[in-house]
């Protein structure tokens, strides 16, 4: 059974991984009748090609990626944005054909290639951190300061609070669905959080934003 008759109607599982399936054909038989030099076919032109990416990869290195394409390249790109701890699903289901994952384990029908590591650092702004981490970071600091949060999905600031105590505790939380955001707003006070090295360089030196806990960052 492929297709659920509901209206919309939509796949099963198993449809969508014969859907990904013959896209990945689909792209295959394209590059290939490129190789040989086949003369181009309009009706086969423009192959969909859908990525799940992390916001704070398209926002930051992902983009790069794109200086590697052809002008001439017979694809239309479908970028969706998805955490990196959950994109592995959306390769599960068949809803794309590639995925930007913290996941090394490759999904049935795919193949992981590391791409690097992106480190996260845990920030405020100096006067949120003066006045929330003054003895530094502790359970009942953690417990009390306000936290910004990307979305329902993002596990960072948990997995952060988990080094420093065992305990279930329940921060004030702000949620910032924007990678760019959610460092303007940190550098407002609003609260700490999880942000990508590479896109807090340049507050971390010019004092905008500290670190509050050096050392204690996320790989």
């Amino acid at each position: 059974v492929l297709l659920q008759r509901t209206t919309p109607c939509l796949a099963t599982t198993a449809g969508k991984v014969l859907a990904r399936f013959a896209e990945q054909v689909a792209l295959l038989e394209s590059e290939m009748l490129g190789e040989v030099g086949a003369p181009d076919d309009p009706a086969s032109s423009h192959l969909r090609l859908p990525i799940a990416v992390n916001a704070d990869s398209l926002d930051s290195w992902f983009l790069a990626v794109f200086e590697t394409v052809p002008n001439d390249a017979a694809i239309s790109f479908d970028i969706r944005t998805e955490d990196q701890d959950h994109s592995a699903v959306l390769l599960r289901e068949g809803t794309v054909m590639a995925a930007v994952s913290a996941s090394p384990l490759p999904v049935q029908g795919c193949a992981v290639e590391p791409l690097g590591v992106m480190r996260y650092l845990a920030v405020t702004s100096p006067a949120h951190a003066a006045r929330h981490f003054p003895a530094g970071v502790t359970a009942d600091s953690l417990a009390h300061a306000p936290m910004l949060t990307f979305n329902m999905k993002d596990g960072l600031q948990e997995r952060f609070i988990a080094r420093f105590t065992a305990e279930a505790i329940r921060p004030p939380t702000h949620y910032i669905p924007s990678a760019n955001g959610f460092v303007e707003v940190a550098k407002r006070g609003l609260g700490w959080g999880m942000m990508p090295e590479l896109h807090v360089s340049r507050a971390l030196t010019a004092g905008e934003l500290v670190e509050i806990a050096p050392g204690h960052h996320l790989d």
